[in-house]
């Protein structure tokens, strides 16, 4: 594994794997140096006061015990706090790379759908959500107040909707880790 040094707006998306070069499951530590330029003048000094405005963070929810990075307005990473993992990496807006070279924010989902029937689907709160190999999950956003339980011809409506963001992520790290709870806090 490599630091990232740049992070590009039409890198790949593979769901089991990641964005580019920033991989889930991948330790936070890699990002340090591309996260870290935020905060580096022009001779490369390193200060909170230089902030250029690329990077915004924020402790997400619902999955408490991780932190959202967001660059600039098309790529959100999550870092699992516990165990220092990618754990989602969410693209939006401007973002140009495509989900295995087929769709991207913008296309419509039928583009995906009929081109991977083979993989389980289920339509919940605006998402198409896709579980590849057990474990990494793969969604595409495509808007608001729309119903959970489509029938087939709302479905089929919802199929030619836009995609307006796509995540990826590693099921393993969507769950914080911590420790058991006190023998003693069990038995009450």
């Amino acid at each position: 594994m490599k630091l990232i040094k740049k992070i590009k707006i039409d890198s790949p998306i593979f769901p089991n794997q990641g964005i580019g070069e920033i991989k889930l499951g991948m330790n936070s530590f890699y990002l340090r140096d591309i996260y870290g330029a935020n905060f580096n003048n022009h001779q490369n000094a390193y200060s909170i006061n230089f902030d250029k405005k690329q990077w915004t963070s924020e402790l997400c929810k619902p999955f408490f015990g991780s932190l959202n990075l967001t660059f600039l307005d098309f790529l959100t990473i999550t870092i699992n706090l516990y165990n220092g993992s990618v754990s989602h990496l969410r693209v939006m807006n401007t973002y140009k790379g495509k989900v295995d070279g087929i769709v991207g924010i913008g296309d419509l989902m039928r583009e995906y759908y009929e081109l991977n029937t083979e993989l389980f689907c289920e339509f919940e709160d605006g998402y198409f959500f896709y579980w590849i190999d057990k474990s990494f999950g793969l969604s595409f956003y495509i808007g608001d107040n729309l119903e959970d339980f489509p029938d087939n011809s709302l479905f089929e409506k919802y199929l030619d909707k836009p995609i307006l963001e796509i995540e990826i992520f590693d099921n393993k790290q969507r769950v914080a880790i911590g420790a058991d709870l006190p023998e003693k806090w069990n038995n009450n």
